[in-house]
C-alpha cells in the first residue's frame, strides 16, 4: 500500500513539475568597474518572475558592452545554450 502512495506522489510531482514555467535571468552591464553592477537588474527581474509565477532556475551575469559581437559575449552564449539544453520557457 505504501508503494502505491509513493508512486502516486511521484506521478503527481512529475505532472506538477511539467507545468512549471521556468525562466533564466541574464543581467548585463557595460562597465567592469564598481560604477555599474547587475544587482538591481537581477532584483527587478526576480520580482517580475515572481509576479508571473515563474521559477528562476539560473542567473547569468555579464560585464561587457552591448556593442560587442555575439562571439565575444561568452556568458550570453552560455546562457543561450543553457536555455536550449534545459528547455527553459523564458529568458529574462
Amino acid at each position: 500500500m505504501n508503494t502505491i502512495l509513493t508512486i502516486q506522489q511521484q506521478i503527481f510531482d512529475l505532472i506538477m513539475n511539467t507545468n512549471t514555467t521556468t525562466a533564466v535571468i541574464y543581467a548585463r552591464v557595460s562597465s567592469q568597474n564598481d560604477r555599474q553592477d547587475t544587482a538591481r537588474q537581477g532584483a527587478d527581474l526576480k520580482r517580475f518572475a515572481l509576479s508571473q509565477e515563474m521559477e528562476i532556475v539560473k542567473t547569468f551575469e555579464e560585464h561587457i558592452s552591448g556593442a560587442k559581437k555575439i562571439e565575444e559575449r561568452e556568458i550570453l552564449t552560455q546562457c543561450l545554450e543553457y536555455c536550449k539544453n534545459n528547455s527553459v520557457n523564458y529568458l529574462l
